[in-house]
């Protein structure tokens, strides 16, 4: 593979340095923020439309259609 396409974001404007990684302390962060967000949205309870749209879905494949 050519070595400039390793270092060319997808947008093909800003090359990616080799020493471009996160400080350990902000990664640790971001994880920590990233996890307590996903978990409050895990908790968060399932719309009842959204439910009753899963209950058609099913009957209808119930019913072979």
């Amino acid at each position: 593979m050519d070595e400039k396409a390793d270092k060319t974001p997808r947008d093909g404007l800003h090359p990616i340095s080799e020493d471009a990684a996160l400080d350990p302390k902000i990664q640790e962060q971001l994880g920590r923020t990233f996890r307590a967000y996903c978990d409050d949205l895990i908790a968060e309870p399932i719309p009842d439309t959204f439910l009753v749209l899963l209950a058609k879905l099913e009957a209808k494949e119930r019913s072979g259609e």
